[in-house]
């Protein structure tokens, strides 16, 4: 073995191979739990933070353009 190999960091990949192993069959065994309804679920809510995203993105937008310097209301 070289010396100057770092016994942690092997160890390290070691445990994380097994692991990366293990969620392997994990997903393998557990694929026939996929539920379509979970998957219109989780568009779903990726859809309500696009929108969130996008009317937050607006309304910086137009907060930038009424409050400008030099535009404040009197």
């Amino acid at each position: 073995m070289n010396p100057t190999v770092d016994k942690w960091k092997l160890k390290r990949e070691e445990e994380e191979a097994r692991v990366d192993e293990i969620l392997k069959k994990v997903k393998k065994n557990l694929k026939f739990l996929k539920n379509p309804s979970l998957d219109e679920f989780g568009e779903k809510l990726h859809r309500r933070d696009q929108e969130k995203f996008t009317a937050q993105v607006q309304r910086e937008e137009l907060v930038r353009q009424q409050w400008s310097p030099g535009h404040y209301p009197n």
